[in-house]
């Protein structure tokens, strides 16, 4: 039983870390950066989803970090100058459809 806990405790900080801090954030320019969110359907888990979406995204040229909220279905991309939004939809594995939410 006690075994049992303290892995529920575990499993619990773990995807609570998955959570993006950035959840709320909408497309917006400052400096150099820009920030887009998309919306993200056929996320099964908290644990191998996100870091396969982030790959995904990391790959479109200009973007230079990803943060995947698994609770909100969100992925909020850092990108440096312009990135078609369009381009990171398309770089999603076909599992994961994606929507621009600003």
């Amino acid at each position: 039983m006690r075994a049992f806990t303290i892995l529920s405790l575990v499993a619990v900080l773990f995807l609570s870390a998955c959570s993006s801090e950035e959840a709320g954030v909408s497309v917006s320019a400052g400096g150099d950066a820009t920030l887009i969110k998309l919306q993200v359907e056929g996320m099964a888990c908290g644990v191998m989803c996100p870091p396969k979406i982030k790959e995904d995204l990391m790959t479109v040229k200009g973007v230079e970090d990803v943060k995947v909220d698994f609770e909100t279905k969100t992925a909020t991309v850092k990108a440096s100058g312009e990135v078609d939004s369009g381009v990171l939809v398309k770089s999603l594995r076909k599992q994961f459809t994606a929507t621009v939410q600003n």
